[in-house]
């Protein structure tokens, strides 16, 4: 390699650790900004208000929660657990999240009839997969999300 070669891989070198650190930066400033604490689905508790959720298509494995007076896009409105005794076969997908979507009614149905409108809303079910089901003991939580806008207070409180 000439001394041009050498010359022009330092410098392509040098951009490249200097994107590298812009990145790292900006990741850095988005997680500071963010202000949220990052909690696994199967820890959330009745209550906790979520920040944003990144990934609702796909596998959720973690959420962002926040303080519920600060802005958030919903509020966990139940827990619980589908084989609490470890005994009951995984009853596959489509069965469980249809259980669990009653149990996300049924919680949303007392925050609705305080006034909350109920256009405002959809309920979104968190179930284990085959893989976490006996582990968790078929934990699901229930969060109320806030469809086309953001809260400012626990459901509790009025949204």
């Amino acid at each position: 390699m000439n001394d041009r070669g050498a010359a022009g891989v330092a410098i392509v070198g040098g951009v490249l650790v200097a994107v590298a650190c812009v990145v790292f930066l900006v990741a850095a400033v988005m997680v500071a900004q963010s202000g949220g604490d990052q909690a696994s689905v199967f820890e959330l508790e009745l209550g906790d208000c979520i920040e944003r959720i990144d990934d609702v298509d796909g596998n959720l494995d973690s959420v962002e929660l926040v303080e519920c007076s600060a802005e958030h896009v919903g509020e966990v409105v139940d827990v619980g657990f589908l084989n609490s005794d470890g005994d009951r076969v995984f009853p596959g997908s489509d069965t469980l999240f249809g259980e669990i979507e009653d149990r996300c009614r049924d919680a949303l149905t007392p925050f609705l009839d305080s006034g909350v409108d109920p256009r405002a809303f959809a309920p979104l079910p968190i179930a284990p997969d085959e893989a976490a089901w006996s582990p968790t003991r078929g934990r699901y939580s229930c969060i109320a999300l806030r469809l086309g806008g953001v809260l400012n207070a626990s459901l509790a409180n009025g949204g």
